[in-house]
């Protein structure tokens, strides 16, 4: 009990440092406030949010130890960028994608405008039911295929995919029943009746498991003694 209040206790003093030297998620979106405003031509507020999320992301990755490094990236190297909503910047509006200042009476043709006309294949039924569904943001890729360099836009959309109906069946009229166990799976049709292991290749050492239960056993009564009895029962109601 105590080593788990001593956790709690540094838990706390560890908040407190990333607070008092602004590591935090908001903090960096601060920062990037003010270098956005050098490329608020071509990148709205929120999609520098965006950027500046990745970046925390990445180094948030690296302070707890689940990363070893940071890459960062170079010029040419492949990137991409995104809206953290659908309604201003980067957004997919009638049809269209379109990104940068509207044009206006003053100025018709802005340079930083884009607007790009989404048209799905005729026969992509897919495609179709997909954009019925609610925008959430709307994504730009930089990728170089063969040497060339191509753009992609994808579209977040809320829901579930669209259900694939130009797949090939077989015959409609045949029926099998599957029953899904813990290790095994059953399959039953009209023709076949089989048993399958779900992981065959996957070989328990029961050995090995029974000495890393006893090892957990051991650690945990040797750093919370106060919940055990003299006996090595546990102790009842809270200590």
């Amino acid at each position: 009990m105590d080593s788990f209040y001593n956790q709690k206790k540094r838990d706390k003093q560890l908040a407190k440092i990333r607070l008092d030297y602004g590591f935090l998620e908001c903090g960096i979106h601060h920062f990037v406030k003010s270098v956005q405003k050098k490329f608020k031509e071509h990148i709205g507020s929120f999609e520098a949010q965006k950027l500046a999320t990745r970046a925390f992301q990445t180094v948030e990755k690296l302070h707890y130890g689940t990363s070893k490094k940071v890459h960062f990236k170079s010029f040419n190297d492949d990137i991409s960028v995104e809206n953290k909503s659908n309604t201003t910047g980067l957004r997919y509006a009638e049809g269209n994608v379109v990104w940068g200042d509207k044009p206006t009476k003053k100025n018709p043709k802005p340079k930083n405008w884009l607007c790009m006309p989404i048209s799905p294949k005729s026969k992509d039924e897919y495609a179709h039911l997909a954009l019925f569904d609610k925008t959430k943001y709307v994504r730009i890729l930089k990728r170089e295929i063969r040497g060339k360099v191509r753009y992609f836009v994808q579209l977040i959309q809320e829901g579930f995919p669209p259900t694939k109906r130009n797949r090939k069946i077989v015959d409609e009229t045949k029926r099998v029943g599957i029953d899904i166990g813990t290790s095994t799976i059953a399959i039953s049709s009209q023709s076949t009746v089989e048993l399958r292991e779900l992981a065959p290749e996957c070989n328990i050492d029961e050995k090995e498991i029974k000495r890393i239960q006893r090892k957990m056993d051991r650690s945990k009564r040797s750093t919370n003694r106060s919940n055990f009895n003299k006996n090595g029962t546990v102790k009842k109601g809270k200590v």
